[in-house]
């Protein structure tokens, strides 16, 4: 049996049972106590988890700590109740809480729901200048366009779009971006409210809600690594072949291809040109109803293929998912996500706070206030953990251990 084991075998008696990795209470001592007043049940584990040389070490630990020494009845509980509510080690302890996955199903057609995310910097930036692309994502059809751009300052942000998109396919419906200053600014801002489209932001460190474009972002880059063989500041000029390889290639959600979705038709490949059949000529008018008949079968079946992916994703999803209930007024602290210029990520907090719920939304979203302060933010609830508040302590004494193990009412029973 190793040292560990052991310590938990030794702790087991006389007041706990040891059962897997769980401690439970097991039975009750009884003891009186003289001479001076014994400190009380708090004190007695503040000293012995907070102070410098105790560590805070883990709930566990800190009841072996105590064991030789004290004892009370709720000791368990009380050492466990104490560990939750510690504040240092509230901020540090992971969080396993995460919602339920509520994917987007806003599109019924292609180009009416458009994600847009930026990747980069590039380093080193292209022959031709450029150290970000412009990624645009139809939610439908899957098709993407990657624009090489300089900058992701709005008024790239906005050309771009107006020039590769809205000029050949028309203004979306909608448009998810995350809530970097050039979506967010007044000129990208004017421009959808001119041509009535609607702006859906993701929360901050929420990329998911933009799955799908962030999902193209990793493909994209696997896709330009296969090619830097000529060296790595010629990766605008593959930048294309890469994008239309992807757009011709049978898409996992909707079991076709993007170019045949947005198209009517597959492309014409170099290797299709010895292969490819004589076709009987056709007028427009019969291609047009050609055309009709084949997108008006492709769309009916890409529905169907997008809504049993989504529920696959989202059963998926869920079995990790464990998911807390937040009311308004709920203390909660929030995940750290950028460390302040000087400090190392790996020594600062995991969490901080404590903030206060002030509004509940419907898309696993809560607005927080500061609990000194009135700045209030907008955050998904994967980012949050409920603060533990213990309750009141009672100042009740706790018993020295060895008095009290010499005192115990295992009594020897009288015979007449």
């Amino acid at each position: 049996m190793g040292e560990g084991n052991r310590a938990l075998r030794d702790f087991s008696w006389p007041f706990v049972s040891h059962t897997g990795a769980h401690l439970e209470e097991k039975t009750s001592i009884r003891a009186t106590t003289s001479g001076s007043p014994p400190q009380s049940k708090k004190t007695t584990i503040e000293r012995v988890s907070r102070l410098p040389l105790s560590g805070h070490l883990a709930y566990q630990r800190t009841c072996l700590r105590i064991r030789d020494k004290y004892y009370w009845p709720t000791i368990l509980s009380d050492v466990k109740e104490y560990c939750l509510a510690c504040e240092p080690c509230a901020l540090q302890r992971r969080s396993d809480l995460r919602a339920f996955l509520n994917p987007l199903d806003l599109t019924s057609g292609p180009f009416e729901v458009l994600g847009l995310d930026f990747l980069g910097p590039i380093q080193p930036q292209s022959i031709q200048g450029n150290n970000h692309i412009l990624v645009i994502t139809d939610y439908f059809t899957k098709w993407v366009e990657v624009i090489p751009l300089s900058d992701q300052t709005a008024l790239s942000t906005s050309k771009a779009l107006v020039d590769r998109v809205i000029l050949y396919h028309g203004p979306p419906r909608a448009i998810v971006t995350d809530r970097g200053s050039n979506f967010t600014s007044e000129l990208f801002s004017s421009l959808c409210r001119a041509l009535q489209i609607k702006q859906m932001r993701t929360t901050a460190y929420h990329p998911q809600t933009n799955g799908l474009t962030e999902r193209f972002n990793k493909t994209v880059v696997e896709m330009l690594r296969k090619y830097m063989e000529q060296g790595f500041s010629k990766w605008e000029e593959v930048l294309g072949p890469v994008a239309f390889a992807y757009r011709n290639s049978v898409h996992s959600s909707t079991l076709e291809t993007p170019y045949f979705l947005n198209h009517g038709r597959d492309p014409v490949m170099p290797i299709d040109q010895f292969l490819r059949k004589p076709s009987n000529i056709i007028t427009p008018s019969d291609y047009k109803s050609q055309l009709m008949q084949r997108l008006h079968e492709a769309f009916a079946l890409v529905k169907a293929n997008l809504t049993q992916a989504r529920e696959q994703q989202r059963a998926q999803y869920d079995k990790r998912a464990r998911e807390q209930e937040f009311n308004i007024g709920d203390k909660v602290l929030i995940d750290v996500r950028t460390p302040m210029a000087g400090t190392s990520k790996k020594l600062i907090p995991r969490f901080m706070g404590p903030y206060r719920v002030t509004k509940i939304n419907d898309n696993h979203t809560v607005e927080i206030q500061e609990c000194v302060g009135k700045q209030t933010q907008l955050v998904h609830v994967n980012r949050i953990k409920p603060l533990y508040e213990s309750m009141i302590w009672k100042d009740e004494p706790c018993v020295d251990f060895q008095e009290s193990h010499n005192h115990t009412d295992h009594q020897p029973s009288q015979t007449n």
